[in-house]
């Protein structure tokens, strides 16, 4: 992302919850570049699920226990997935 050097505060966006992020800053002239600032590590909340579990199944497996499985829903495993 590049930004003017008179602009001193900017917002990064299209990221990914549960996502961690690296910010660095530099600036640059017509000489060259400066030196990196130190690294900023970011670690976005997660989201809530937008929609139910889906396909849930209970299956007894003994007389004081059930097995339960089920799937994520579609929306929120799009929201899980890496870019």
């Amino acid at each position: 992302m590049t930004v003017s050097f008179q602009q001193l505060i900017t917002s990064i966006s299209d990221l990914h919850p549960a996502y961690v992020y690296e910010v660095r800053v530099l600036a640059n002239n017509s000489i060259g570049y400066g030196n990196a600032s130190e690294s900023l590590i970011i670690k976005l909340d997660e989201e809530q699920p937008s929609g139910p579990p889906t396909e849930v199944k209970v299956k007894a497996i003994g007389s004081e226990s059930l097995r339960i499985s089920w799937m994520v829903s579609f929306v929120f495993a799009q929201h899980c997935k890496k870019p």
